[in-house]
């Protein structure tokens, strides 16, 4: 699509999709739940004030990530007040949450943070969605910029990545469902991240294809381990009227990951490479890195145009520059293993003791009627 129809259907593709699996859910999924209460009743407890904060607090953090990416951006005051704010606001967030007076309906209760399995959780779940992001937004910069492939071409070369994924994300729950444990599906995948990761910074223009294969696959089978079992911890010690809100509270520590693990290695990789500038003979091209940054110019187009010396030159940087992206990004699968480590492990419970859940009465009373039709003999 970005090569040949345009970067824009990227986006527009998922409609059809997201359409689909919608209308798929409206009509197959039947749940149980309380319809007892008004519709104008339900929506006078949703915590208005609260979700207004968090989403004002985190909104305000990513636009400071987002533009901190420049020259000189970490000291810029347009990324700095906007950080402050967000960071000073999740603390307020917090406070307002706990307070029956002000928010008897909060939407993130502090009673899921209450045990340190469940804060552990939360935390493995954030630091995965780092790792996962960092890998899928990184990768293709090194096959554009240092291995010169196409957009289609990188795709393709990120398969070994992006679709083992979700297959070892089910192998994940399928050893969680007959071991009853969580834990060492989360030791194992953070130290296979690690290792994935780690092993990136290896990667330069002459690295063979086995390399970078098996290395996505060491990286995608440990990223798949931990998706699958960061809910799992969390719910466990959790009584299950808090399984809705406990998931809304996972899927946002995860996509907060997700999105700090684009800012992050984009901070890294600009403030590295603007370091090796000076290693770059041509002014020229030393000075259009400097002002649109590197990220910018990571593609085959704009180093296939580069001759001799300088495209080498160029190359090299961009070998550094992730050299030290990978390196840093390790940090966040030791954070991962220790919490792995010291977490502690829940007996999951096998029977649900709760009102809600499938809806299951449509299918007995079409058994029960297939059961006397059955039964039924002729006089």
């Amino acid at each position: 699509m970005v090569d040949h129809i345009g970067w824009r259907w990227v986006f527009w593709f998922n409609l059809p999709i997201a359409g689909t699996a919608m209308a798929l859910v409206g009509v197959f999924m039947r749940v149980k739940h309380n319809r007892s209460a008004s519709v104008i009743k339900l929506l006078r407890q949703l915590d208005y004030f609260g979700n207004l904060w968090l989403t004002a607090s985190v909104t305000s953090i990513l636009l400071a990530l987002s533009t901190a990416s420049g020259p000189g951006s970490w000291t810029s005051w347009k990324t700095l007040v906007p950080l402050l704010l967000g960071f000073a606001g999740l603390p307020a967030f917090i406070f307002f949450e706990a307070s029956k007076l002000w928010c008897p309906n909060p939407t993130v209760p502090i009673r899921l943070f209450k045990n340190s399995t469940s804060v552990l959780g939360f935390c493995m779940s954030f630091l995965n969605g780092v790792l996962v992001y960092w890998a899928i937004y990184f990768l293709p910069i090194y096959f554009q910029a240092v291995k010169q492939n196409s957009a289609q071409q990188t795709g393709i070369n990120t398969l070994p990545l992006l679709v083992p994924i979700v297959p070892f994300g089910i192998v994940g729950s399928f050893i969680i469902a007959t071991k009853k444990r969580y834990k060492p599906n989360q030791i194992a995948g953070f130290t296979l991240a690690g290792i994935g990761l780690g092993c990136f910074s290896v990667l330069d223009r002459n690295s063979p294809i086995a390399v970078w294969v098996v290395l996505q696959l060491v990286f995608a089978s440990g990223g798949g381990l931990v998706i699958s079992s960061t809910l799992t911890t969390i719910q466990a010690p959790l009584p299950e009227s808090d399984v809705a809100v406990s998931t809304g509270v996972w899927g946002f520590t995860q996509g907060l990951g997700f999105i700090c693990g684009m800012a992050f290695p984009t901070s890294i990789f600009e403030s590295r490479f603007r370091d090796l500038l000076p290693s770059i003979g041509d002014v020229l091209v030393r000075d259009g890195l400097r002002a649109d940054g590197a990220y910018e110019h990571a593609s085959k187009q704009f180093v296939g145009s580069l001759q001799g010396v300088v495209q080498e030159q160029v190359i090299t940087a961009f070998e550094a520059s992730l050299k030290l992206v990978w390196e840093v990004g390790v940090t966040f699968a030791v954070l991962g293993f220790i919490a792995a480590m010291v977490i502690k492990e829940v007996v999951i419970r096998e029977t649900l003791e709760t009102q809600y859940g499938i809806d299951e009465s449509l299918d007995d009373t079409k058994t029960k009627v297939d059961v006397e039709k059955a039964t039924v003999r002729p006089s």
